[in-house]
């Protein structure tokens, strides 16, 4: 039967085991020429470009389905609207892939900031850093009945799944700098989540430029303005002055801290030299 190959010869010069060979035979995919009385199935050499076909397929994610009807119909045009189809899918599939990516270094830098930050030894204590250009999608300025903030954060939680973009970050909360002068600190207060990327469809984006930041580590609530305060006057004990609206950036929420209604975050307050 030097004509013939076994099917553990046909799967070996093919790079896919028996048992998958045995799988086409079930669906009628690829079937073996010859079966013995003892079940043993052979192919013949006449039918490897058949299975090379159906290996390249399956390799680049087209279904089986589609592979029989396409060695159905034999037809190249159909060849080529087909692999354009496929094409087409492993490009959308790249994009949700590379957004993914975006997500997952996202969500670790936050971890990172994190676990330096309850590492450090300056917890509480003032320092300063230069932060990148970043971009946030806001809520509008807070009420001043507390009760009523949830409805805003769930407004911008919904502004972003309806885009299909995962947030892979905790909120933000933004105290606006005149308020702050005036010692009203949580007056036009808004929330915010910063994005992993740009995104011109959505709406309520704003840029928070790049520049030099007095930063500070606390566990607290985000309305606890306690450390906004010591930042402020280690601010003006060292000769700078504040040129924008502080950030608290939360890095860990109520899923990881410990203490009951508490989280840590970032306070971030740009500034310039006086």
């Amino acid at each position: 039967m030097e004509e013939y190959l076994s099917i553990g010869e046909m799967a070996k010069l093919h790079g896919i085991t028996r048992q998958t060979l045995l799988y086409y035979d079930n669906i009628e995919l690829f079937k073996p020429t010859k079966v013995t009385k003892r079940g043993y199935r052979f192919y013949e050499k006449g039918q490897m470009p058949a299975l090379r076909e159906i290996c390249f397929l399956k390799s680049t994610g087209v279904s089986l389905k589609d592979i029989r009807e396409q060695l159905e119909r034999r037809e190249v045009a159909l060849e080529v609207e087909l692999l354009n189809r496929q094409k087409d899918i492993i490009a959308s599939q790249i994009e949700k892939l590379n957004k993914m990516r975006e997500y997952l270094k996202q969500r670790i830098n936050f971890c990172e900031e994190a676990a330096d930050g309850v590492k450090m030894k300056m917890l509480y204590e003032p320092f300063v850093r230069y932060i990148g250009e970043r971009e946030a999608v806001f809520s509008d300025a807070l009420p001043e009945n507390r009760e009523q903030w949830p409805t805003y954060i769930a407004e911008l939680w919904k502004d972003i799944f309806q885009r299909e973009m995962v947030v892979s970050c905790n909120i933000g909360f933004t105290l606006w700098k005149n308020s702050i002068m005036k010692n009203d600190y949580l007056k036009k207060a808004r929330y915010c989540i910063f994005l992993p990327y740009h995104d011109d469809n959505l709406p309520k984006v704003q840029r928070i430029p790049a520049g030099k930041f007095v930063c500070i580590y606390a566990y607290g609530m985000y309305y606890d303005v306690t450390y906004m305060k010591k930042l402020l006057a280690w601010i003006d004990a060292n000769g700078y002055e504040l040129c924008g609206d502080i950030l608290d950036v939360c890095l860990l929420n109520k899923v990881f801290c410990s203490m009951k209604n508490t989280e840590f975050s970032m306070i971030q307050a740009p500034i310039r030299k006086r």
